[in-house]
């Protein structure tokens, strides 16, 4: 006989999709995809990754949700056959009974087999919609609840006597009670002796203890909560008698009679332990297990473990998930910040096999079922978390992401680790606290969590850049540690992520962006989204690269341009007129830091370095000679941004913030991947002084501090300076580069000329550009300034830029410059003209 697939998915992971979840994995002959109910969002992915093209779907939910999840997966996979169960709200919180489940199954295997019906309208179609018969799967546990409290309430009320003169309850009387409660029980036939009374609430009991094993209501959210968080009997018995007002509303009249107090309209462990019999044993039992108080089933005023007196509810987030609300648990108000819904990006973004993956698995299954925990330890915790979401997919396990920084301060934190552990419990779920953040998480933080999950007996994921800020707390046999040591080819990444996100970057963009933005998994699926979302889809490869490589700085440094301004990345290496010696500097310059990987860590060069992996580099020369441009030319090389740092924000007149500032500067820097520019660097980088005064004294502090900074930097530093001179000696020993930018000759010159003239620019033919270029000996700074002069007098005029508007704008250059002699020939010539 072949096996059938059968994957079952929902648009509200109901109960009811758990219940025939549960139901296919107990029939044989039958696999079920996933191992669990799939939502309709992962459905087509899970498919496509288990080549399951010829497979039965079933798909239960709302019928506005199932309509187009079907009609997707019939056109991707037109092998498939589909169920479609619609429900309402309501019936999504029942189970299946055995019988609907068997016809279901066979219906499904029908279509599946046959390979079509036919719809209303007469058309070919691989859908099946099934029609469950909702009535009797809704409260059939919670009626025989129901029937069980009535008994002992009964019970109680037929041991308890009452003086003639007393008025219990002050407005409810006896007879009231008898009514309220023996309505239910003469219908179930049964009498009103105390005799009877007790074997009435035996059966009772009896029915209601059978209904509630997992095995018998898999889908059942009282029956798991007591299965998995293992109460025992007297536990069940005082959560039914708390839940008993949140059932029916007679019941909140009985405990106002029964509590002598209308305004106590609620079960307390007092009158619990009394309706169970023995109230010492009672009390003494449920203090042995403490499970109701130590999960947070039930609590009194004030949360606390309560005393006999004190009115007892059950928790309110517990009450929304055991009538149905599959994510109460998750959605707890109290949990805000502390579980991450979405699942961690990557999964599809690793290296094909991964050597981690087998030791992964096998630590999965080491853990499966025991008090253990897991430790994924290492700095690449981005990949560690890919890893866990595709290890959880071929496993069928649900995993609870926990971010450590989401768990408060201490006095938040047990709360909410408690219903962390709580919610993993009744939902099947795997626990991961993610530690792997860059920051070092709280020491007290991950010893309250394995603490925490060690005490209620849960299994455990702890990822963790060093396992030594929390070795201390893990119990001696009860954990494991992976250690990841292989890192992800960052380009191969960067490709997955764009083909993920509709773009298309040729391979050479991704290795510069890669090699620029060494960020984590969700900071490269932020980037992506942000740069489709800004418009790259469908842009030019060239500008698709320029939009992911601003939104990767603006995902990786939001803080930086507090201290720096970002440059546009407008001239190109190719623009740069040099003499060829400091151009093939230049050239090095970039080489260095495109091929740092390579060097550093490939062939093991890195060990030498003692300190920064980085480049820093001075670029010195007169006044427009091109150090700015050439540091602007060199972040279009590498796709990377320029920042040229603003000096006014950075220097402080309060001792030690300047030291602050650049300990942001530097370590914002770092994490864009961004090329600082110390423009006039000779501000910041100064000889230092004879120590004359405190004033002296914190300058040079200050000095040394930037020295340090710079040689631990491991990006790109560039300085510029018109007097290399006035720089700290000290810091020559820190600058791989020192590149002179001398003035240009007349044949740069001339080149110059006319690269600063756009092609756009309307030009006049009597443009002697070998006369400029000869007699004018200025800087490209000034060339461009004169150039930009000339455009806005031919503009003013309505004519094409001329020799007549670029003598005159070169004349009123010289001025400025304080050149007489040239300013007096070109006001002979301006004048001829």
């Amino acid at each position: 006989m072949p096996v059938i697939t059968i994957m079952v998915s929902s648009a509200g992971a109901g109960q009811l999709a758990e219940s025939i979840a549960a139901g296919v994995r107990q029939r044989p002959g039958i696999v079920l995809l996933a191992g669990r109910v799939v939502p309709v969002t992962e459905a087509g992915a899970i498919l496509q990754t288990c080549g399951a093209a010829s497979a039965i779907v079933i798909l239960v939910g709302s019928e506005a949700d199932l309509a187009h999840a079907a009609f997707q997966l019939t056109e991707q996979h037109p092998e498939l056959a589909v169920v479609r169960i619609a429900a309402h709200a309501g019936a999504l919180a029942g189970d299946i009974f055995p019988d609907d489940l068997e016809k279901l199954i066979a219906s499904a295997c029908s279509l599946l087999r046959n390979g079509e019906t036919h719809d209303m309208q007469g058309a070919r179609s691989r859908e099946l919609h099934y029609q469950l018969d909702q009535h009797k799967h809704q409260h059939r546990v919670l009626n025989m609840v129901m029937e069980w409290i009535d008994a002992t309430f009964l019970l109680y009320l037929h041991r308890s006597t009452d003086a003639a003169d007393d008025l219990p309850g002050l407005s409810v009387g006896r007879g009231t009670v008898e009514q309220l409660l023996a309505t239910s029980c003469i219908e179930h036939g049964h009498e009103h002796d105390s005799h009877q009374q007790r074997l009435a609430a035996a059966a009772a009991a009896r029915k209601v203890l059978g209904l509630l094993d997992e095995q018998v209501s898999p889908a059942e959210p009282l029956a798991i909560l007591c299965s998995r968080l293992a109460l025992c009997e007297e536990e069940i018995w005082a959560l039914l008698l708390c839940l008993a007002p949140e059932l029916d509303n007679r019941y909140q009249r009985v405990y106002g009679y029964f509590n002598d107090d209308l305004g106590r309209r609620n079960a307390s462990l007092g009158l619990i332990a009394a309706m169970r019999g023995d109230g010492l044993d009672v009390r003494m039992a449920l203090a042995a297990s403490h499970r109701l108080f130590d999960w947070r089933l039930v609590h009194g005023a004030d949360q606390e473990a309560p005393h006999a007196d004190d009115p007892l509810r059950v928790d309110g987030t517990v009450l929304a998930w055991l009538y149905g609300n599959r994510t109460a648990l998750l959605h707890d108000p109290q949990l805000r910040g502390a579980v991450r819904s979405a699942s961690w990006p990557g999964a599809r973004w690793l290296d094909a096999p991964d050597a981690a993956a087998p030791a992964l698995a096998q630590g999965l299954d080491w853990i499966a079922g025991q008090a253990r925990w897991l430790v994924l330890e290492g700095s690449d915790g981005s990949s560690w978390r890919a890893l866990l979401e595709t290890a959880a997919l071929q496993h069928g396990k649900l995993l609870l992401r926990i971010p450590v920084a989401g768990l408060g301060d201490p006095a938040q934190c047990d709360a909410r680790l408690l219903r962390l552990a709580r919610a993993a419990r009744l939902m099947g779920m795997l626990p991961v606290i993610d530690a792997g953040g860059e920051a070092a998480p709280p020491g007290h933080v991950l010893d309250r969590a394995i603490a925490t999950f060690a005490e209620l007996l849960t299994p455990a994921v702890l990822i963790v850049p060093d396992i030594g800020a929390a070795i201390g707390a893990f119990p001696v046999t009860a954990y494991r540690v992976l250690r990841r040591t292989c890192e992800q080819d960052g380009a191969t990444v960067f490709a997955a992520a764009a083909q993920d996100a509709g773009l298309e970057i040729d391979a050479t963009r991704l290795a510069l962006l890669a090699a620029a933005y060494p960020l984590p998994f969700d900071g490269i699926e932020r980037a992506m989204h942000l740069a489709a979302a800004q418009g790259a889809v469908g842009q030019p490869p060239a500008q698709q690269a320029l939009l992911v490589g601003a939104a990767c700085h603006a995902v990786a440094s939001p803080q930086l341009p507090q201290f720096a301004t970002r440059l546009a990345a407008s001239f190109q290496l190719a623009e740069l007129v040099l003499p060829p010696d400091r151009r093939q500097q230049i050239d090095e310059l970039v080489a260095h830091v495109q091929h740092a990987g390579t060097v550093l860590a490939t062939w093991g060069f890195g060990a030498q370095l003692p300190y920064g992996r980085g480049v820093a580099a001075l670029f010195s020369g007169a006044s427009g000679t091109g150090k700015t441009m050439a540091a602007r030319a060199i972040g279009s090389a590498l796709q990377r941004s320029v920042f040229a740092v603003d000096l006014s924000r950075v220097l402080s007149k309060y001792i030690g913030e300047m030291e602050k500032n650049l300990h942001v500067l530097f370590d914002e820097a770092e994490k864009a991947g961004a090329i600082l520019l110390f423009d006039e660097a000779d501000a910041l980088f100064g000889k230092r002084s004879e120590t004359r005064d405190a004033h002296d004294r914190y300058a040079n502090i200050e000095t040394a501090y930037l020295l340090q900074r710079i040689e631990a930097f491991s990006g790109l530093a560039i300085l510029t300076t018109n007097f290399a001179q006035n720089l700290d000696r000290a810091f020559l020993r820190r600058l791989r580069f020192v590149i002179d930018f001398p003035a240009p000759g007349a044949a740069d010159r001339e080149r110059i000329w006319r690269q600063c003239m756009p092609a756009a620019a309307p030009l006049a033919g009597d443009i002697d550009w070998g006369y400029l270029a000869r007699r004018i000996e200025i800087s490209g700074g000034h060339i461009r300034q004169i150039t930009l002069r000339a455009a806005f007098l031919a503009a003013a005029q309505g004519a094409p830029i001329g020799m007549g508007h670029l003598l005159q704008a070169t004349r009123a250059e010289a001025v400025k410059l304080g050149m007489p002699a040239l300013e007096r020939e070109l006001a002979e010539q301006v004048a001829a003209a």
